[in-house]
């Protein structure tokens, strides 16, 4: 087995009334500041043609959390239930004054926060092994709080330790010889 960790082409966080957005150090999701912050993430898989020869065997998504200030909750909740989904539609950080993208809700990941673990993993080797086949185009994914969940901050791809960016990680069998992949020179047995 050998993997590769690709860093996130794009990576932005907008709040529901378009009132901000963010695409500095810092990306939002869920309930804080009495908005709702959702997070769209674009990792482009062409890049060095990443697929070669390899049969994928796992994907996962990986954003490091960094501290919230006290002031980020309106109202406590108990809720601590987050999806993620394949966009079906372009992402438009002002889609507020727009329809907001459609989303595959067949593949959707729910996922929870661990306060107690510094990073957040989450398997998506369904929506990749399907931007792979061509089953859906990829237009990155979106992720959002359910039902209030609480506002979690995460490192953003201009994040300045590159360790802690957004990173989707492959785990494969096979081999993949691009020469122009920057990623390729992290591949390592498993």
């Amino acid at each position: 087995m050998r993997l590769v960790d690709l860093k996130a082409k794009d990576a932005v966080s907008a709040s529901d009334d378009c009132s901000s957005s963010y695409n500095g150090d810092n990306l939002l999701l869920g309930r804080g500041f009495c908005q709702d912050y959702i997070l769209h993430l674009f990792f482009d898989l062409r890049m060095g043609q990443v697929y070669c020869s390899m049969e994928l065997e796992q994907a996962k998504l990986v954003l490091f959390k960094k501290p919230l200030n006290n002031g980020s909750n309106c109202s406590p909740s108990d809720n601590n239930a987050y999806g993620l989904y394949p966009l079906l539609d372009f992402f438009n950080v002002y889609m507020c004054n727009f329809c907001a993208p459609t989303v595959d809700q067949k593949m959707e990941v729910l996922f929870e926060n661990d306060s107690h673990v510094g990073y957040t993993e989450i398997d998506i080797t369904d929506i990749v092994k399907a931007w792979i086949t061509g089953d859906i185009e990829n237009k990155g994914l979106l992720l959002m709080g359910i039902e209030d969940s609480p506002l979690i901050s995460y490192a953003s791809s201009n994040f300045p330790v590159k360790g802690m960016q957004p990173l989707l990680r492959l785990i494969y069998d096979g081999e993949c010889e691009h020469h122009i992949f920057k990623c390729i020179q992290s591949i390592v047995e498993v």
